[in-house]
C-alpha cells in the first residue's frame, strides 16, 4: 500500500476475504495439471464458463501432451472454435504440447522458471498453474480484475501486471499467495466492477481509498435503482423516472445483478437498453414488440430479432427477411443486424430485456414485463401517433394498453418456424409505410446492407414501398419531371435523407454528446457536410460503414472521457475501419501506425505486442480514440479532407476542453500540434510528440506520460495491454 497506517490493514483485509471466499479457485474445470494449463491459455478474452463448455470433448479428445503435440491444426481448431481467437490458441497449444513431450517427458513442470519458456505462457498463466495445479506459492496471479482492485485498494500504483505483482508479493505473506489471487479475482468479477462498482456491498468498503474512482463510480451502485437504471438514455429515463423507482423495478434490478454473478446472461450489460439508445422516444415511429432475447452466444445486442454483425440470423429473422423480400421485393442481406431500422424510429422492443444463456424464458415474470408495459404506455400517451406492430398471439394481448383510436395496430402470425405459414403474405412492412404516410409520417427504408464488414454496395437498391412519398427533387429546367407509380424517386431520395437525418439530429451519438454539440447540427457547414456524405455514399463506398461512424462517441460517452488521443482519418481498405482512430476491426491486419504504437507500448511499459489492431479495450477504460476526419473514399487517402469534418471535431475538442473533469490531449505530429490552441492548458494536460510514423516516436514513451498525468490528477491509470488475438 501507499502508506505504512495502510499496511496495518492488510491483516483485516486477508481475514475478510478468507470469510466470504474459503474456497477461492479460478471457475476453470480441470482434473490433471495439463488441464489447467490447457483451459488457461483457452481463457484468454474468454469466459470461464465458455471454456467449460469447450473442455469436456476437448480433453477427452486430447488426454495428454503427446496427444496435444501430434494434433491436427484444423481438428484442434475445431475443438476450440467457441473459445474465440481459436487459430492462435490451437498453435499456442500445440506446440506448448511439444515442447512438454520433447523437454519435459509429457509433464508439466513445477518451476516458474521453466513454466515461462513454453510458447505463449507468461507469469500469469504459470502462476495459475503452479499455484492450483502443484500448490506452489510461486507468486501472485494477476490478471485484469486482480490489477484493477489492487490499484483501488492501494495496494499497487503501478500499472504493468508485472510490477503490481512485485508490490502484491512484498506486502501480501507468500503463504496467502495462493488463496489472494484468485479471491481477489472473484471481488473484481461480482463486486469490484470495471464500471460501477457495488461499494455499498463490499467486504472491504471501508478499509479501501477507492483510488480511481469518481464520484459518480462510487455512487452509482448506492442508488436503489442499481445499474438497470443508469443505463437508460436521458430521455427515457425522464418519461419513465417514476417507474424506476418502483419496488418491482428494484428487485428486477438485484435479479439480474445476481443472475450475472452466478451465469452468463445476455444481451451483455451495456447492450441491454440498446432498442432505447437509438430510438430516442420523441423519434419512435413504428414499435416492433418481440418476446424475449436470443438465448445463444454472441446473438442478443438489445433489439428484437436482431443479432450481432457478423452473427448468421436466426429462424425467425430469415422468415423476417423473406416476407420482406415477397412483400417489397428487398435484397436479402446476408446479416441479421437490423440497427439501421432502430436508426430511422423503429423500436425494436422485447417484452423481457434479457435471459440466461441457453434457457429460454429463462427471465420471464421477473419484473420486466411489468417494466415494458410501462413503454407501451408512455408510447400510447405520446401526442404522435405511432404504429404498433404485434406479432404473434403473446405481443397481440399488449393491445389493450393502446388507444387504438389514435394509434395505428398491425397485427400478424409470429415469424417463428412454428406459425411462419401464416406469417408469410402478411405484408407487414408495406403495411407498416401505408400507415405512416396515412398519419403523416416518412416511410422506414426496410432495405438492409451488408454492413457488419463496413462494405456499401457501389450502388443503392431502391426500395418499392406501397406508401406513396411527395419529395420534389432539384432538377435542370429543360428536365421533365418523371413520375412512377412506385416512387422509385422518393424512395432514394428518402434514403439519402435518412442519412442526413441522422447526421444532423445526433442520432448515433450518446445523450450526453448530443447535448455538448447540439448547436452544430444547425449551422451550414454541418448541412454541407450531410449533402457531400449523402451524395458520396450513393456513389462510393465509404468507410467506415454509416453504423460506425461515429462510434469513438459510443464507446466513450463525454462523461467517462479521461484521455484523447487524436488521429486523422480512418483506414481506406475495406471492411478495416471501425470509427476508432489508429483501429481497425477485429481480425484486420493492424495499421501500420497502430503497429509502432504497439512496438512502443512495449519498449515503455513491457506490454507484449498483440496480433490485432483491435482498440476497443481502450475506449472502455476513457480513451476517446478520436479522427480528425470521420469518412474516407475506399481507396482513397484524403478525400474527405477539408469537407466540414475537421470544424466538427474542433467543437469536439473545444467541448472536451470545457469539460469540468480533467483530461489529457494527446496531440501527435504537426497535425495535432495545430489542435493546441483549441484547449484549456490550465485545466487540461497536453502532451505532444512525433506521430507514429515519424522518427522519434520510438523513444518518445507516451504510455507511462498519460499515466502518469492521470495519476497526478487522482486518476485511474490505463490498462493498456491488449491481447493477442
Amino acid at each position: 500500500m501507499s502508506s505504512s497506517s495502510a499496511l496495518t490493514k492488510i491483516p483485516t483485509l486477508l481475514e475478510r476475504l478468507h470469510e466470504t471466499y474459503p474456497n477461492a479457485r479460478y471457475e476453470l474445470n480441470w482434473d490433471n495439471p495439463l488441464q489447467l494449463l490447457v483451459a488457461t491459455i483457452l481463457a484468454a478474452q474468454c469466459t470461464d464458463e465458455r471454456v467449460n463448455q469447450v473442455t469436456p470433448a476437448l480433453f477427452a479428445r486430447y488426454p495428454d501432451a503427446k496427444a496435444y503435440a501430434e494434433a491436427e491444426q484444423t481438428e484442434l481448431e475445431g475443438y476450440v472454435r467457441l473459445t474465440g481467437f481459436y487459430q492462435k490458441k490451437a498453435q499456442t497449444i500445440r506446440a506448448v504440447g511439444q515442447e512438454l513431450v520433447k523437454r519435459f517427458a509429457g509433464e508439466v513442470p513445477r518451476t516458474m522458471e521453466e513454466m515461462i519458456t513454453l510458447p505463449g505462457v507468461a507469469r500469469k498463466t504459470a502462476n495459475v498453474v503452479l499455484n492450483n495445479a502443484f500448490r506452489l506459492p510461486s507468486g501472485v496471479i494477476v490478471d485484469t480484475h486482480v490489477a484493477r482492485v489492487s490499484q483501488r485498494l492501494g495496494l499497487s500504483e503501478r500499472p504493468k501486471p508485472e510490477r503490481i505483482e512485485q508490490d502484491l508479493m512484498r506486502i501480501i505473506p507468500q503463504k496467502e499467495w495462493i488463496h489472494f489471487g484468485p479471491a481477489l479475482v472473484l471481488l473484481g468479477r461480482y463486486t469490484c466492477t470495471a464500471h460501477q462498482p457495488n461499494c455499498t456491498k463490499c467486504i472491504l468498503h471501508d478499509l479501501c481509498p477507492k483510488r480511481g474512482l469518481d464520484a459518480a463510480d462510487e455512487t452509482a451502485t448506492v442508488d436503489a435503482n442499481g445499474t438497470l437504471a443508469d443505463q437508460l438514455p436521458d430521455d427515457w429515463r425522464s418519461v419513465l423516472g417514476d417507474e424506476v423507482q418502483k419496488d418491482y423495478f428494484q428487485e428486477l434490478s438485484a435479479f439480474v445483478a445476481a443472475e450475472r454473478a452466478a451465469h452468463t446472461v445476455f444481451p451483455p450489460e451495456d447492450d441491454v437498453f440498446n432498442a432505447f439508445k437509438l430510438t430516442p422516444y420523441d423519434r419512435v415511429k413504428v414499435l416492433l414488440l418481440g418476446q424475449d432475447p436470443y438465448h445463444d452466444d454472441g446473438q442478443a445486442h438489445g433489439l428484437c430479432f436482431s443479432v450481432k454483425p457478423g452473427v448468421k440470423a436466426p429462424p425467425s429473422l430469415v422468415n423476417i427477411f423473406k416476407e420482406l423480400k415477397n412483400d417489397l421485393d428487398c435484397d436479402i442481406p446476408t446479416k441479421g443486424h437490423l440497427t439501421p431500422w432502430a436508426e430511422q424510429g423503429v423500436m425494436l422492443l422485447n417484452a423481457v430485456l434479457t435471459v440466461r444463456a441457453h434457457q429460454p424464458n429463462s427471465h420471464k415474470d421477473h419484473g420486466w414485463e411489468t417494466f415494458t408495459d410501462a413503454v407501451i404506455r408512455a408510447l400510447n400517451d405520446r401526442p404522435q401517433p405511432i404504429v404498433f406492430v404485434l406479432w404473434g398471439a403473446y405481443a397481440q394481448k399488449k393491445s389493450k394498453l393502446i388507444d387504438a383510436s389514435r394509434h395505428r395496430i398491425l397485427t400478424a402470425a409470429h415469424p417463428s418456424p412454428l406459425s411462419a405459414n401464416k406469417f408469410f403474405g402478411s405484408k407487414p412492412f408495406s403495411a407498416v409505410n401505408t400507415a405512416l404516410a396515412e398519419l403523416g409520417v416518412s416511410p422506414i427504408d426496410w432495405q438492409l446492407q451488408d454492413i457488419a464488414d463496413g462494405i456499401i454496395p457501389d450502388k443503392p437498391t431502391i426500395v418499392e414501398s406501397r406508401a406513396t412519398v411527395s419529395i420534389e427533387e432539384d432538377k435542370p429546367a429543360d428536365q421533365p419531371a418523371v413520375s412512377t407509380p412506385h416512387a422509385h424517386v422518393s424512395s432514394l431520395m428518402h434514403g439519402v435523407m435518412t442519412y442526413a437525418l441522422s447526421l444532423r439530429h445526433g442520432t448515433l451519438l450518446p445523450a450526453g454528446w448530443r447535448a455538448a454539440l447540439a448547436e452544430q447540427f444547425s449551422l451550414p457547414y454541418y448541412r454541407k457536410l450531410e449533402q457531400f456524405i449523402a451524395s458520396q455514399r450513393q456513389a462510393h463506398t465509404i468507410c467506415p460503414g454509416e453504423i460506425d461512424v461515429f462510434n469513438a462517441f459510443r464507446m466513450t460517452p463525454i462523461e467517462r472521457v479521461k484521455v484523447v488521443l487524436l488521429g486523422d482519418e480512418p483506414p481506406t481498405h475495406r471492411g478495416q475501419a471501425d470509427g476508432l482512430a489508429f483501429s481497425v476491426r477485429p481480425g484486420a491486419k493492424p495499421m501500420p501506425a497502430a503497429v509502432r504504437m504497439f512496438e512502443e507500448l512495449h519498449n515503455d511499459l513491457g506490454c507484449w505486442p498483440p496480433s490485432t489492431g483491435h482498440l476497443t479495450p481502450w475506449t472502455h477504460q476513457g480513451v476517446f480514440l478520436l479522427n480528425s476526419v470521420l469518412t474516407v473514399r475506399a481507396g482513397e487517402p484524403s478525400s474527405h479532407e477539408r469537407k466540414g469534418w475537421e470544424t466538427f471535431t474542433d467543437a469536439v475538442l473545444r467541448a472536451l476542453s470545457d469539460w469540468p473533469r480533467h483530461i489529457v490531449f494527446v496531440l501527435w505530429g504537426e497535425a495535432g500540434l495545430k489542435k493546441q490552441r483549441l484547449i484549456d492548458a490550465r485545466r487540461h494536460t497536453i502532451l505532444t510528440g512525433p506521430h507514429p510514423l515519424e522518427r522519434g516516436f520510438s523513444t518518445s514513451r507516451p504510455f507511462s506520460a498519460i499515466n502518469n498525468a492521470l495519476e497526478l490528477h487522482g486518476q485511474s491509470a490505463v490498462w493498456w495491454q491488449l491481447f493477442a488475438g
